[in-house]
């Protein structure tokens, strides 16, 4: 039985960009403000820190998963299923955590 290891430029450039867009997601859940609840404290680690990392995080996703679509169907298919699983894995916490913050943003405006 033969692995193969897939060595296409665009599997490798998702893979990649996941592993940057998940090391600044990870950055932005690690970091936490100075003097947290002190309203100039929280905008400016918001606005300086959060919100920078946070559109890098979700930019590398986006490049990463087009990397990913540009993969032939026919060399996907010769893939094994972890070699497809680590590239969507890498971006797909970005996902989540925009979800979950549109949501969480919807439910604040419709409960005031």
């Amino acid at each position: 039985m033969e692995i193969l290891i897939p060595s296409d430029q665009n599997w490798k450039k998702s893979v990649i960009f996941g592993l940057i867009s998940l090391t600044f997601l990870g950055m932005t859940v690690i970091a936490r403000p100075t003097m947290s609840g002190y309203a100039p404290h929280m905008y400016v680690f918001n606005i300086g820190f959060f919100l920078p990392m946070m559109f890098l995080s979700f930019g590398f996703g986006i490049a990463g998963w087009i990397s990913y679509l540009r993969i032939d169907k026919l060399k996907r298919k010769e893939y094994g299923f972890i070699y497809k699983l680590i590239p969507i894995l890498l971006i797909a916490p970005i996902g989540i955590r925009f979800l979950l913050m549109i949501i969480n943003i919807v439910i604040i405006l419709f409960t005031e």
